[in-house]
């Protein structure tokens, strides 16, 4: 296995037995964290931001929107169960604005637990 580096923009490329390379995210450190509890909490995810990280201890609902949206406890068309774990994902795209949204809510599902977002490029 060959470890490459991109000359523009430092990626990290790993190549594979078949000739597919395998994609690392790299860590910008523009990062946020809550502690999931029985009442939504509103992140505000780093300017510019279109690719996450999130990781969480334990399971939450998250929703994403502008400065004024809330997860509910519940899956349904606003919120969507995030199992406890690392998830690499893009930022839904706002319908009225064809931007990436800027701003997430999380609430527990059972359990309060350590909630992470972080920008990668």
């Amino acid at each position: 296995m060959s470890l490459k580096r991109d000359a523009v923009n430092e990626d990290y490329v790993f190549g594979t037995h078949r000739g597919n390379p395998l994609q690392v995210t790299r860590w910008t450190g523009n990062r946020v964290g809550v502690t999931t509890g029985a009442a939504a909490q509103l992140i505000a995810l780093p300017a510019g931001t279109e690719i996450i990280e999130i990781t969480a201890t334990e399971n939450a609902y998250v929703a994403f929107g502008d400065g004024t949206v809330v997860a509910t406890a519940a899956v349904d068309a606003t919120s969507r169960l995030f199992l406890a774990g690392v998830q690499i994902v893009p930022v839904p795209i706002d319908g009225g604005s064809d931007l990436p949204y800027t701003h997430m809510s999380v609430i527990e599902a059972a359990s309060a637990g350590v909630f992470q977002v972080e920008k990668v490029d």
